[in-house]
């Protein structure tokens, strides 16, 4: 599906790019990818929902978007006041948001404490940030610090002659299709003299110092107000294992839930399905 390339400054400083699937007067809707992927994510489900314009936004420091400023590091909190510029760089009062993974927890948080902006959410694979009992916080403190102590001590970010083996990592990290990974993967990239290298920030794969613990996740989601339909790969994904998802589930108030074969990326799988349910949803 034919995509137009988007470039949105924010008041941050910071400059967002993406993609934008669709007819430019269609109702729009913001999509927002998971973590370590890029605005390709959506295009297999651009091609299910011609009928809206899919504007498919890319975080800091992911895709084709700037980076955070030296120094600075990737806070879940952060990513809650990106997405607002965002809806003010795109002058949109209220949205309708479609978050997958990293992309779905950011949105149902911003959801819980900015009612008036989200119109609906339609969420694959996230609902809420990850969490962590309140006796790991030192551990992962300290894990953290030691990651970033890695970061800094390491080399140049390396290149690679050929991008074939980094897809098909992709596709088997990720227990879903080469051609799926290929999306990811390519707009992942920039090539120079010396080969490929990946255009992502590298302080994306340091863990967070600090996580919300799970009755605090809880309770943001009761505050969301908003319709919400979400969809869960069955059997589980590695991610949703990680959360106590049926008390999440329980604290929506005004939710359809769709359960689907497939990878933690199930909507590049079977993007009819998902597409077809987000549309009955209205």
């Amino acid at each position: 599906m034919h995509a137009e390339p988007i470039e949105l400054p924010l008041a941050s400083g910071l400059t967002l790019r993406g993609l934008a699937f669709g007819p430019a007067d269609a109702p729009p809707i913001v999509a927002l990818h998971g973590w370590l992927d890029n605005a390709m994510s959506f295009a297999p489900l651009a091609g299910a929902m011609c009928e809206w314009r899919l504007l498919s936004i890319e975080w800091p420091g992911h895709g084709h978007s700037d980076h955070r400023p030296s120094g600075v590091w990737y806070h879940f909190a952060d990513y809650l006041e990106d997405l607002e510029l965002l809806l003010d760089a795109l002058d949109m009062e209220q949205a309708l948001l479609l978050g997958h993974s990293l992309g779905g927890a950011v949105a149902s948080l911003y959801a819980a404490v900015r009612p008036e902006r989200v119109e609906r959410l339609w969420l694959i694979e996230g609902l809420g940030p990850l969490s962590h009992p309140s006796e790991h916080a030192a551990t992962a403190l300290a894990e953290a610090l030691a990651a970033r102590h890695r970061l800094r001590e390491r080399a140049e970010t390396p290149t690679y002659p050929d991008p074939e083996p980094l897809i098909i990592a992709r596709a088997r990290a990720g227990a879903f299709a080469p051609e799926a990974a290929r999306l990811l993967i390519e707009r992942s990239l920039e090539r120079d003299s010396e080969g490929w290298r990946w255009r992502s920030d590298s302080r994306l794969t340091v863990p967070s110092p600090f996580r919300l613990c799970e009755e605090t996740v809880i309770a943001l989601l009761a505050a969301i107000q908003c319709p919400v339909a979400l969809v869960l790969a069955d059997p589980p994904s590695a991610i949703t294992r990680q959360t106590d998802m049926e008390r999440r589930l329980a604290a929506i108030r005004r939710l359809r839930l769709l359960k689907l074969p497939g990878s933690h990326h199930l909507h590049m799988e079977n993007p009819q399905a998902v597409a077809d349910f987000f549309k009955a949803s209205l």
